[in-house]
């Protein structure tokens, strides 16, 4: 909260000139919001999680909106979804303020061609003893250029994945599958292995 002291040299009472005073006024702090990240290049079927911070603010609800949902849709926790090809505005307002914020989206179009998808690395052997909470990144390509994929564990009990494409290992002894789904067309994939020894 900031305090500013403004000093009245003179006031004016019934034609009678006062000698001047001091008077404290309180500015109280400006409400404010902002979106992270800001910007974000998708494509379609890409997803992205905008998450906001708002400040002196009597309440922290916010509400989303895409100025083009054809392109890129939002959800009400703030997660967009790319469609199509184009360009999208994502804004947050505070609930009951006019206080807002936006994130600027572009959606391109997917790269070509999308077959065959290869994952890297691949028939990944670890020793269990190495793997206790341990993690792995792995990455999905299309004609040796990077691909937007979906992480699944095939195989029950055989570890998990972070929209990232980061890989917990299992804590159980075991050959698992995991698959990579191309996000465009939801059906292209390939699998490969984690063995745990």
């Amino acid at each position: 909260m900031i305090r500013v002291t403004l000093s009245i040299s003179l006031l004016l009472v019934f034609g009678i000139l006062l000698p001047g005073c001091d008077e404290e006024i309180i500015i109280p702090p400006v409400p404010s919001l902002s979106i992270t990240p800001s910007a974000g290049t998708l494509y379609p079927g890409q997803k992205v999680q905008l998450v906001t911070v708002v400040t002196n603010a009597s309440t922290q609800a916010t509400s989303w909106q895409s100025s083009n949902p054809s392109v890129a849709t939002v959800d009400a926790n703030g997660e967009v979804t790319a469609v199509n090809p184009g360009s999208a505005v994502i804004m947050a307002s505070v609930t009951g303020t006019s206080i807002t914020d936006s994130a600027a989206i572009i959606v391109e179009a997917p790269p070509v061609p999308m077959q065959p998808l290869i994952i890297v690395p691949r028939d990944v052997e670890v020793s269990k003893d190495e793997v206790a909470g341990a993690t792995m990144t792995f990455d999905a390509f299309a004609n040796s250029n990077p691909h937007p994929v979906n992480w699944t564990v095939v195989t029950p009990g055989g570890g998990s994945f972070d929209p990232q494409g980061v890989y917990t290992f299992p804590t159980t002894v075991g050959t698992f599958t995991i698959r990579a789904t191309c996000a465009i067309d939801n059906v292209t994939f390939t699998t490969t292995t984690v063995t745990v020894k």
